[in-house]
């Protein structure tokens, strides 16, 4: 019920921004228990955008102060949202702990490796940490590319219409990686991911 009460806001949303998404690959999802999907940044509505067209429910790792925000905080706990204090190293090992977990569990889970929004067309660096999590939980990793979110909002700064696409990529099994090898799947993921965007 919260997925779809969720999905639904999402979509209304994004028509209310005078967005539109199409979706380019959705055969590329796979069956499986365990989905960890990776994207791109590029705005704030990235979110909306992912809560929109992919599917079942999708918790993502979200900073702590919108823990405190009522009502979208009931929402966000009930999808599987992580709440995360990255000032605090042991605070943040903790919620990787409890996104493996979730993974485990069979619960989805969205990273956005870059740690912020973009901006615009390009993709920043991608920070390795949070590649631990479908490594350690054996999950398997699909690819997003989100291209033009950041139009709806970052372009001017106000809210506008615009077109987005969203590119689904074949899945990568993390059983192939160790732990100490997230900076390889960290390159191999902004390659995929970033080959849209070019």
């Amino acid at each position: 019920y919260i997925h779809h009460t969720v999905s639904t806001w999402a979509r209304q949303l994004i028509q209310a921004a005078g967005g539109t998404v199409e979706v380019v690959g959705r055969d590329n999802l796979p069956q499986a228990e365990r989905i960890c999907f990776i994207s791109n940044h590029q705005g704030a509505f990235d979110i909306p955008i992912i809560l929109s067209t992919m599917p079942g429910p999708i918790g993502f790792i979200a900073k702590k102060e919108l823990a405190l925000l009522p009502i979208v905080n009931i929402w966000m706990k009930g999808i599987g949202c992580i709440f995360i204090n990255r000032s605090n190293r042991r605070a943040a090992l903790e919620s990787i702990e409890q996104g493996v977990d979730q993974l485990k569990r069979g619960r989805f889970l969205i990273l956005f490796p870059e740690g912020t929004r973009s901006r615009g067309p390009h993709m920043n660096p991608f920070k390795h940490g949070s590649l631990k999590l479908p490594i350690r939980s054996g999950a398997v990793i699909v690819p997003i590319t989100i291209s033009g979110s950041y139009r709806l909002k970052e372009l001017n700064g106000r809210i506008q219409p615009g077109a987005v696409t969203v590119t689904i990529h074949k899945p990568i099994e993390s059983e192939g990686f160790g732990e100490d090898e997230t900076a390889r799947l960290g390159t191999l993921l902004a390659e995929v991911i970033g080959r849209p965007l070019k």
